[in-house]
């Protein structure tokens, strides 16, 4: 229970048809480099090369809905409008805390998720967790499920970690490479609409290669999520130097 029906981690493939228009991975691919900029002046603590889990989670989000961040986490900045990626009508509000207790942050976004259900709104909520989070907040998640409530967990894991202990919830669960923000975006978009017509929440494992130091990332075009996105643009014949600039 709680696992995907694949079990491999998701990701695209560039030479594979998609319903994601132009301007759309355009949008991630100019999202990726705004947040990777923004982190660059931020704490060192902020997390490096998570910039297609957070960017593919955020892009759709509608007015009302709301994010629940990681302390250091830029994506709260990001949301507010830093990017130009984000338009003004797309962007969303943030709910951020300054400290990383997780089972308290994840509870208070659960219960936003269930304020929106009983006024019945179809706002959702997007709430990032460390691995080990989900376990700990494992009473609000399982609250969060019972009542279907409009709930999107994000997961940062590597795939041992992932392997290493049972599953303590019931959740839709999808493992996602980290890297890859087109798979992201499909898996966070699908999730995201079906949290919105009710049908309750879902926990995306975002992969991360654990194996990989920063330096081997930045030189790895499968590795680096903006390198990656790059090459996945061109690949469609849709790079431009403009964007990069």
């Amino acid at each position: 229970m709680g696992d995907s029906p694949t079990s491999s981690i998701q990701r695209s493939d560039a030479q594979s048809s998609s319903v994601i228009s132009s301007e759309k991975l355009k949008r991630l691919y100019i999202g990726m480099v705004h947040l990777r900029a923004l982190k660059a002046g931020g704490s060192k603590r902020t997390p490096l090369f998570s910039e297609a889990c957070e960017v593919a989670a955020l892009v759709d989000l509608q007015p009302g809905d709301m994010i629940a961040t990681l302390s250091g986490q830029r994506v709260g900045l990001f949301a507010h409008g830093a990017s130009s990626s984000v338009p003004q009508e797309s962007r969303a509000a943030s709910y951020s805390v300054l400290d990383d207790g997780g089972s308290n942050r994840l509870a208070i976004a659960t219960g936003v998720a269930f304020v929106n259900r009983t006024q019945r709104m179809n706002n959702v909520v997007v709430a990032f967790a460390k691995f080990g989070d989900i376990a700990r907040a494992i009473d609000s998640v399982q609250f969060a499920q019972e009542r279907n409530l409009a709930i999107i967990y994000f997961e940062q894991t590597t795939a041992d970690t992932r392997k290493s202990k049972p599953t303590l919830h019931h959740l839709p669960t999808i493992p996602v490479d980290d890297s890859d923000a087109v798979a992201v975006y499909r898996v966070a978009y699908e999730s995201i609409e079906k949290a919105r017509r009710g049908a309750g929440p879902t926990l995306i494992q975002c992969i991360w290669h654990q194996s990989l130091s920063a330096r081997s990332r930045a030189k790895d075009e499968r590795a680096d999520p903006v390198v990656y996105m790059e090459q996945y643009l061109r690949k469609r014949n849709l790079w431009s130097d403009e964007l990069r600039s």
